[in-house]
C-alpha cells in the first residue's frame, strides 16, 4: 500500500500491538472496531499508535455519520 493509506482492522480478538509486530510502519495501523448494531449504534472505536494517522480516520468516520471512540491503550 503507498504510505498515506491507512489500513484498518475491525477486530475485536486481536490485541493492536500483535497485528503491527511484524509491520514495517506501524503508526498508519489502526483498529476501527463497530459498536453493535452497527446500523443502530454509530459509535466507532479507534486505537492507533500515531496521533495524525487516528484524527484523519476519525475524520473519515465522521464523514459516514460515525462517532468515533479514541481509546488511548
Amino acid at each position: 500500500m503507498p504510505p498515506e493509506v491507512i489500513i484498518a482492522s475491525s477486530t475485536s480478538a486481536l490485541l493492536r500491538s500483535a497485528i503491527v509486530a511484524d509491520c514495517r510502519d506501524r503508526r498508519r495501523v489502526i483498529v476501527a472496531h463497530p459498536f453493535n448494531p452497527p446500523h443502530l449504534v454509530p459509535l466507532v472505536e479507534i486505537v492507533g499508535g500515531d496521533e495524525a494517522v487516528v484524527a484523519r480516520a476519525a475524520a473519515f468516520y465522521r464523514s459516514l455519520d460515525r462517532r468515533p471512540v479514541i481509546l488511548q491503550r
